[in-house]
């Protein structure tokens, strides 16, 4: 139950943050301190690096322990934040470019593509919510298996 305690505490506080989300716009707005513009896409687009993360994460803290994965943790986010910023220059490449030229993924892409961005998220949280779920069967198979003698 611990493994799925910690997985779900993450939607726990996911929706926290959503909500003191909405508390701030809503409070900005009835004030008129500061023009915010509400965007859903920004819940979305976080609950995914958020998951992304910590997928990543999980099953390495129950394999090895908080104390061996701390510093590992910050690799992730610094890996993580300049994987991103590399991106732009990753969809540049010939090797990308090939790979939208074929027939099956350029017509999958291109349908992405000619989606709103709320259906290309919530197609990108589906495929991160189903790694998530591997996730935590990985993590939950560590926690078994693991011996606590940190």
């Amino acid at each position: 139950y611990i493994v799925l305690q910690r997985y779900l505490s993450v939607f726990l506080f996911i929706a926290i943050s959503v909500i003191i989300y909405l508390g701030t716009f809503i409070l900005f707005s009835l004030f008129d301190l500061i023009k915010l513009d509400f965007k859903p896409e920004i819940i979305l687009v976080s609950t995914i690096v958020l998951l992304i993360i910590l997928l990543t994460y999980f099953p390495l803290y129950f394999k090895f322990g908080y104390f061996k994965t701390r510093f590992f943790n910050m690799a992730i986010l610094i890996i993580f934040y300049t994987g991103m910023a590399s991106f732009k220059s990753l969809s540049k490449n010939k090797f990308i470019e090939d790979i939208r030229k074929s027939e099956f993924i350029g017509n999958i892409i291109s349908t992405i593509n000619d989606s709103s961005i709320m259906v290309q998220g919530l197609i990108a949280f589906t495929i991160v919510f189903i790694l998530y779920i591997i996730s935590y069967f990985i993590s939950s198979y560590f926690y078994r298996k693991r011996e606590f003698n940190d």
